[in-house]
Order: structure tokens, then sequence, then C-alpha cells
């Protein structure tokens, strides 16, 4: 089981029960079968420690790869801001003109944008598209580059880009996620937006008449009402840590907690889809859900499965090989 493909802190609980569940299961055996059942784990629990280093070494491989593809970003972002293709880069162009588009070439301006590139290619990932609210379409059309900065193997930053613009003053805005040792998100730290009058999108303001009960006197009071909005991501987020809690620090720790798996959530959407991929999120042909669903397998031959051994057993438990069941681990540096 991967956090790259659930949840980290809901991977580190399974585990943790699963172990547990273990733990107690064999406490109940009969002796007889005890003590053989407790040597077995002893060799079980070696098998999951490889999984843990074969975890380690494919996050720091990972990496290491990110290393790599950092220019490749570096040269689609500067084509997306308008700089000429290079011969090599349009190859392939004869390709995919139309009929008469060969011969408007040269008219071509030496530097255009693509414009809105980035807002076009977030709407299109259905993760992304959750969080951004229609308050926030009209900042993120000033959003000029996204860049993802590797710090370590366990420390990642973000950074947007914004052309100047009427919502907020900031030229760049970052988040920056640490990670534990088994790949979690410990806290995620963001730049604090700002705003100028009136354009904040993560507030609504409501107003409400007030009477004085003496003279009569009315006067006009305006709150900030926190709503929902993608601009929320740049907010600081951390589980609060606390030995006894009442039930409204629980309330809270919750809240925190669930912030931080939301903003973790549209980091890796961005991370691992939109960044590296985002040509095909502008052109809208991904989405960033499974691409397949079952009715796409409609058109299919049915398989047929060979018959159940009547005598295998009906557990539920599902078998896992060492790769399929890694945890995605960071080594702390």
């Amino acid at each position: 089981m991967s956090c790259v493909d659930k949840n980290c802190t809901d991977v580190h609980k399974y585990e943790k029960q699963i172990q547990e569940d273990v733990d107690n299961a064999l406490k109940e055996l009969p002796l007889s079968e005890k003590f053989r059942a407790v040597a077995i784990n002893y060799h079980l629990l070696k098998k999951k420690a490889l999984d843990d280093e074969l975890s380690e070494k494919m996050q720091l491989l990972q990496y290491e790869y990110e290393l790599k593809s950092k220019p490749i970003y570096e040269k689609s972002q500067e084509l997306i801001q308008g700089k000429y293709p290079a011969e090599e880069d349009l190859k392939d162009l004869q390709k995919y003109l139309k009929e008469g588009e060969k011969d408007q070439l040269e008219a071509l301006p030496k530097e255009q944008e693509i414009s809105e590139f980035w807002s076009k290619a977030m709407w299109n990932n259905d993760i992304l598209a959750q969080e951004i609210k229609q308050q926030d379409g009209p900042v993120l059309k000033s959003l000029k580059r996204i860049e993802y900065i590797p710090l370590d193997a366990c420390k990642y930053e973000l950074i947007f880009h914004f052309s100047e613009n009427e919502f907020f003053k900031n030229s760049t805005l970052k988040k920056t996620f640490e990670l534990d040792k088994e790949g979690e998100p410990l806290k995620s730290t963001g730049t604090e937006i700002e705003w100028n009058e009136g354009k904040k999108t993560t507030v609504k303001i409501t107003k409400k008449t007030q009477k004085n009960k003496k003279t009569g006197a009315k006067r006009v009071v305006e709150k900030e009402q926190k709503i929902e909005s993608f601009f929320n991501f740049f907010n600081n987020s951390a589980p609060i840590k606390s030995t006894e809690k009442e039930e409204s620090e629980n309330e809270e720790e919750n809240v925190q907690l669930d912030r931080l798996n939301i903003d973790f959530d549209i980091y890796k959407s961005l991370v691992d889809e939109v960044i590296p991929y985002s040509l095909e999120y502008f052109l809208g042909v991904k989405t960033g859900e499974d691409e397949y669903d079952d009715e796409d397998l409609d058109d299919e031959e049915d398989i047929e499965e060979p018959p159940k051994d009547k005598k295998a057993g009906k557990g539920k438990g599902n078998s896992k090989g060492g790769a399929t069941g890694e945890k995605q681990e960071c080594k702390q540096q």
C-alpha cells in the first residue's frame, strides 16, 4: 500500500492496526500453533523491514528523477510564456498542420504566450476543480507559472507565479510540505496573501444592522465569514498535538488534519499530474481521475475464470507482494 495512492494518515493507521490484530490473534492461538506462528511472525517482520528499505530507496530514486525532470519543465515553461520554439522542437509540426496553415507560419509573432494555460490545465483536473471555486477563477487567470522544487527527499516546495492583478500584491505564492520518514505529511507552510481591499476570495462579507437601544441610532457592522476557496491552500496546516485534549480540541485537531490532507491531495495532483503532463490537461484530454470505468469494458470479451478449489480457505485477507505493499518513505537528512 502506497502513500501515493492513498491518504498517508490512513495508510499508517491501517498498518498499525494490522500489527495490533496480528499480536492479539497470536495470543489467542492454541499453544501447539502459537510457538510456530510466533516464529513465522519473526520472519514476517524481517520481510516488512525489507519493504521499508525498498520504499526508502524508491523515495530517494524518485527524488533523483524529479531533479532530472526539472530542465524539461523549464523548457516547457519557456514555450508557454512565449519563447519561439527551436527547430528541433518543431520537427513534427507538419503532422499537425491543417490545409492552408503552412502558408501562415511566417506571419506568426516571434513571441506570444499561451493565454491562461495553467488556469485551464488546473480546471481540467478533477481533484483541483473540486477545490477551485467560482470566485477563484478570475484570480487564476493571472497565474503564469507553477514551479516545483524538490528541496530534499522529504521536503518539497511549490511556487505559483502571478502577473500583476487586481486581487493581491504578491507576485509569488509558495507552499512547502514536510514529510516524515513514512511519506506522511507532517506540516505545510504557505505564503500570507496580501489581498487588496474587497478582493479576498477566502471570505464572504456579511452585513448586519445594529440598533442602539437607548438612542435608536443604527449602524451597519461588517463581518468576515470564512468560505471555501482554492487560495486556502496557502494557509499553514499541521495537526495539533496535545496529550490531554478536550472535546473542542479534538474537533480542532480533526479540522487541521483534514485541511492538511486536502492540501496534500492538491499538492499530489499538481506534482504527479498537472505539472508534468500540463499539455494534456490544457487540451482537456486528461482529467486526473481513472480514465477508464466499468462501462469501458462492456465490449471486452468475458474471460472465464478457472473453477475455484472447494478445499481452498475462505479467509477475507488478500495476499500482497512486497512491491505492491510498500509504504512511500522519506529519508530524514
